[in-house]
């Protein structure tokens, strides 16, 4: 079963919420896990592809669009629509649905923009996977943001 981390972040500036999905992603390559993100359509799966070779300079993390087909698969692929199995053991889910495949993952982290339409949407996933027995844990980025 896997355990389901939501956070709700600080902001729901697009680019802020892909930024902070390419540093959870670095945190989760430097613990040696393969992470599939799950992203709402190609153009934000290129804009998260494009970040991941320029957010850090000092860093660099294997990756490629899930569509590519690159052999061997690499640490981090990026995807959309339909997800094929792939050996990952973290799914980072950026779409409003709930992938069919998410019972194959270990851990699944869903980012939530600070936005309320998002957060009622996070609220409905969040009912579905305790529903499935899901372990369920809760991050409100919000309150930290603003005792910074």
């Amino acid at each position: 079963m896997p355990v389901v981390d939501f956070y709700i972040l600080a902001t729901d500036i697009e680019q802020d919420c892909l930024l902070y999905c390419c540093n959870f992603v670095a945190v989760k390559f430097a613990e040696a896990r393969r992470v599939y993100i799950h992203t709402p359509n190609r153009a934000t799966a290129e804009a998260i592809d494009e970040l991941l070779w320029t957010f850090r300079d000092e860093s660099f993390i294997p990756h490629t669009l899930a569509d590519e087909g690159l052999r061997p698969v690499p640490p981090v692929q990026i995807g959309h629509g339909a997800i094929e199995h792939v050996a990952h053991d973290t799914l980072v889910n950026l779409a409003d649905d709930i992938p069919s495949s998410f019972m194959r993952y270990r851990h699944l982290v869903q980012l939530i923009p600070n936005n309320e339409a998002k957060i009622v949407s996070a609220r409905n996933m969040y009912r579905y996977y305790r529903e499935q027995g899901c372990a369920l844990h809760f991050h409100d980025l919000r309150k930290a943001a603003t005792t910074a």
